[in-house]
This record gives structure tokens, C-alpha cells and sequence, in this order.
């Protein structure tokens, strides 16, 4: 049976079929939740026109992805915002399907990879804090922190980053850049340390904004019906409950 269908059995409508209960039994509880918002809010004919023809266009898309590609996008969608390393990712029900999920949903435009991940300092953030003092190593990059006097060449690379914080490293590698640009009208030291922290960070996921606010606007218009057919969920923090079914 189709997703959507399996999200109105959810809803109890009408008892689930041999078929339905052998599909259904393997997938996890948010799926499940996230499944039935989506149907509820698209069987009501008073949001069609909330829904443009790009909002469809997602839906159609997640809709027709594999049962592991839906498990990772709802997964992502409820981390928060932003990049992610894919090495990060670790669900037991996706296993070692990871890589054919994170391919499926980035050849729908339902998720972003590392290609789209220009930002110099999103990717500094997300190096853990070893690579980046090994970044500043291997660039001769030191923050006013990390200075040793009375030491130069190989010696003051060695200890240029030692007892420097994470912050503070990313700061001065910053500086560095935007100096190098300032005084060559180049890209100067940028690229290289951009591609080098890159190639650290391995395969790096998010999901796309324009993706995201559709799938919360989904779920904001299954909060307001909710609240509508129970007065007494308008004082409960009903928004909080639909957030933690998923």
C-alpha cells in the first residue's frame, strides 16, 4: 500500500489488511506519526489553498521515497537546523542503507550535500576541536592566545595551538582569511583551508530551508485542527505534543 494509505489506517479507518499489518509493523513510531500529519492535513480540503504547487511538489517527493529515505528525512527534520557530518548519523533502523538514503533524498532536492557547504566558518564550527588545532598547524594560523615567546620557525608552529580553545582558533583562522583576501584581492588562504577542513568533515547533509518550512507549516495546520477538535489542548502546549510524537 502506498504511504498515504498506510497513514489512514493509522487514523482508524476501518480495520488493517494482511498486507497493511506486514508493512506496517517495521515502521517506527515518528514514520508512523509523521505519516498521519501529513495525510490529515492534505485529506482536509480547507488547507488546499494553503498548498502552492512547490509545496505539492515536496510532498510528491518525500511521498514517493523508500521507506529508509522517509525514516532519514524525518530523522533530520527533527535535529536542528543546519549541516550535519553524515558519519554523525546513526539510526539502528536505517543501518548500513545510510548511503542509498542520503543519495535518494539529495537526487529529489528533499536534502543538501557538502557541495552547497561554502560558508567558511559553518565549516570550521563543525570540525571537531583536534582538526581544527591541526588546521591552524598545518596553515601557521595562531590565535593572540597561543603565542609563545622567544620561539620562531618550526618551533612556534608546533606549539602555536596548543592550550587554545576551539573558539578562539576558529576566530584567528577567520582573521587569517579575511586578511589574506584584504591584502592580495585573491582568494588567498581561504580555498585551500576551506578544502582541506572539507575533505576532514567527509559527507555533510541538511535539509534544504525551503523543504523544512513546508513540512512545518504541515505540521502547524495539523496542530490548529487538533486544538480545534479539543478547546482543552489550547492551554496543554498541544504544538510541544505533535513535536514529540516525532
Amino acid at each position: 500500500e502506498s504511504p498515504v494509505a498506510v497513514a489512514m489506517a493509522v487514523g482508524g479507518e476501518g480495520p488493517p489488511t494482511d498486507a497493511w499489518a506486514t508493512t506496517y509493523h517495521h515502521i517506527p513510531y515518528y514514520l508512523k506519526n509523521f505519516r498521519f500529519i501529513l495525510d490529515s492535513v492534505m485529506g482536509d480540503d480547507d488547507n488546499n489553498d494553503l498548498l502552492d504547487e512547490a509545496d505539492m511538489e515536496v510532498i510528491t517527493s518525500f511521498l514517493s521515497l523508500s521507506d529508509d529515505g522517509q525514516k532519514l528525512y524525518v530523522r533530520l527534520h527533527n535535529r536542528r537546523k543546519g549541516w550535519h557530518r553524515a558519519s554523525k548519523l546513526d539510526y539502528s533502523e536505517i543501518g548500513a542503507n545510510m548511503p542509498a538514503a542520503i543519495a535518494e533524498l539529495s537526487s529529489c532536492g528533499l536534502l543538501e550535500t557538502e557541495e552547497k557547504m561554502n560558508d567558511l566558518e559553518t565549516i570550521l564550527r563543525l570540525l571537531p576541536a583536534p582538526d581544527v588545532k591541526e588546521l591552524g598547524k598545518t596553515f601557521r594560523i595562531q590565535s593572540s592566545g597561543s603565542k609563545k615567546p622567544g620561539k620562531s620557525g618550526a618551533a612556534a608552529a608546533a606549539t602555536m595551538t596548543s592550550g587554545t580553545g576551539k573558539q578562539d582558533l576558529v576566530g584567528a583562522i577567520l582573521r587569517h582569511c579575511r586578511q589574506q583576501l584584504s591584502v592580495f584581492c585573491a582568494s588567498g588562504t581561504e580555498a585551500p583551508v576551506k578544502k582541506r577542513a572539507k575533505a576532514v568533515l567527509g559527507k555533510c547533509v541538511q535539509v534544504p530551508a525551503a523543504v523544512r518550512d513546508v513540512f512545518t507549516r504541515l505540521v502547524h495546520l495539523f496542530a490548529v485542527a487538533s486544538w480545534l477538535d479539543d478547546d482543552s489542548q489550547l492551554c496543554n502546549g498541544s504544538s510541544t505534543v505533535i513535536y514529540n510524537l516525532l
